[in-house]
């Protein structure tokens, strides 16, 4: 079985998702300010379907990560079957636009042809899973990759032809298959094993399990289509699309535990407090920098979009409890064993926390869309889309905070994880300090200008100034903080 290195791990997909955040930030400038508000709109509606389309996914990469984990040889098999499951969600993804393309000012041409990006997307989560369980890692490098395939790719592309909507998918279909490239040769040792169908019908008879793990996860984004039919236009998902891709920063945070998971899973769970600890100082670093500098990335992406400052803010706060949400969810299902018994017993397995997490999430996902179903019906006529985004993303807040409380729970109780909570205060205070500092001073001296090559380095200066501000902070008035610094250079030192 592999020795995983729980903050080694943590700490390189930490490291290369905070390299992501540039070029994907850079590549959004690109987008925002080549498309208009319905071409972007489009683009967030077709991303937002594609989710349809891999609901079927999980039938596979659910059981991938645990079983190489644990050295069981389906490597081979996850990509051969998903391959084949990529083209029913072809299926899934036309039949979902033939309905919603009526019912909005998008163009369907357009919508079809993002079915393109299906295939290469599954194979990329097959991969990803296999990388998972063994080199937990590898998928955030490669995320990188991807990322900044993006960027040169569009960048070449400019040269020669006006962006749009259909360039750029084509753009993302090839960035993926840049990472699958980089994932295969990553995972080459876990696929040097022969197909068996095996795998398969386990996977098939068990369907039930991952297929009902993901539908609250699937619920979730269904709200993109329920506003877009009900406003019958694209041009308010535009909007909410930029908010939520810089929101999505704050998820970053997140790459510290990707280990931790697999850890647990070969059932060692002895460093979950310490992720956590760690998940919630990366958390608070995240969170306060967009809260500060929000306004001006919205900014720089487009001034247009500025206007969508108070719904991220409000999707950041959000993200941190779906980070922690998450994180402990993880947590609960890889601490579950009653998938390694070769025997399938169907009480146990309705009975197991592999069950009883998703259906928690899946009253989640009710809550939420009738809420904000009945929410939307009432406003459509009387309400402007920037009125009916701001009770989007109140809605989706207020339903994740009791949740993500009630998973923490499960937590202590099931694996009884110990937190220091004076050493998080430290951090919110650390916090308070730094960019509350940060803050007076951008109202004081940050001058916007329209040109981002101008803006966008001043942005980056102040921003540079606060990280530093916390970090030096909590590294004199935290110890954990000073070993984690003294490990990394511990593990440069081992690496010269």
């Amino acid at each position: 079985m592999s020795e995983i290195r729980v903050t080694h791990s943590g700490l390189i997909s930490l490291l290369f998702g905070i390299f992501t955040i540039p070029v994907s930030l850079a590549f959004m400038v690109i987008v925002t300010r080549s498309l208009s508000t319905i071409e972007y709109g489009t683009y967030t509606l077709i991303i937002g379907i594609l989710v349809y389309a891999t609901i079927i996914e999980p039938i596979v990469n659910y059981w991938s990560p645990r079983e190489i984990a644990r050295d069981i040889p389906s490597g081979s098999s996850t990509v051969f079957f998903g391959g084949v499951l990529s083209l029913i969600g072809i299926l899934i993804y036309v039949v979902t636009i033939f309905f919603i393309s009526k019912n909005t000012n998008a163009s369907p041409d357009v919508l079809y042809f993002g079915a393109i990006i299906i295939a290469p997307l599954f194979v990329n989560r097959m991969l990803s899973a296999i990388n998972t369980g063994f080199k937990p890692h590898i998928p955030i490098i490669t995320g990188f990759v991807f990322s900044l395939s993006n960027l040169i790719i569009t960048g070449f592309f400019m040269l020669y032809l006006k962006l749009d909507v259909w360039i750029l998918i084509e753009i993302i279909t090839i960035s993926y298959i840049f990472s699958i490239i980089i994932l295969g040769y990553c995972a080459r040792e876990k696929l040097r094993t022969k197909i068996s169908f095996d795998f398969p019908r386990k996977w098939i008879k068990l369907s039930w399990i991952p297929l009902f793990s993901s539908l609250g996860y699937f619920l979730l984004t269904i709200d993109i289509s329920i506003f877009s039919i009900l406003t019958g236009s694209v041009i308010g998902l535009a909007f909410w699309g930029v908010a939520i891709a810089v929101s999505k920063v704050g998820e970053s945070s997140s790459y510290v535990t990707r280990a931790i998971y697999a850890k647990i899973l070969q059932g060692k769970s002895e460093e979950l407090g310490n992720t956590t600890e760690l998940l919630f100082y990366f958390v608070i670093l995240f969170s306060s920098l967009i809260l500060v500098f929000g306004k001006s990335a919205l900014f720089i992406l487009n001034p247009q979009y500025e206007i969508s400052y108070v719904i991220l803010g409000i999707l950041t706060i959000q993200t941190s409890f779906w980070v922690f949400s998450g994180h402990f969810q993880y947590s609960l299902t890889s601490n579950e064993k009653v998938d390694i018994k070769s025997e399938i017993n169907w009480k146990e397995y309705f009975h197991s926390k592999l069950i009883r997490v998703p259906l928690i999430l899946l009253l989640q996902s009710i809550s939420y869309l009738t809420i904000l179903s009945i929410g939307f019906v009432v406003m459509k006529d009387s309400y402007e889309f920037l009125d009916m985004l701001h009770f989007w993303a109140i809605t989706l807040l207020l339903t994740h905070i009791p949740f993500a409380f009630y998973f923490y729970k499960l937590v202590q109780k099931n694996i009884k994880i110990q937190l220091d909570y004076f050493r998080v205060l430290k951090y919110f205070l650390s916090s308070i300090v730094s960019f509350g500092t940060v803050y007076v001073l951008t109202n004081k001296f940050l001058v916007y200008d329209s040109n981002p090559f101008n803006f966008a380095p001043n942005v980056i200066l102040f921003a540079v100034f606060g990280i530093s501000c916390y970090i030096g902070l909590t590294y004199i008035f935290d110890s954990k903080i000073r070993n984690l610094f003294y490990n990394i250079i511990h593990e440069f030192k081992k690496r010269k």
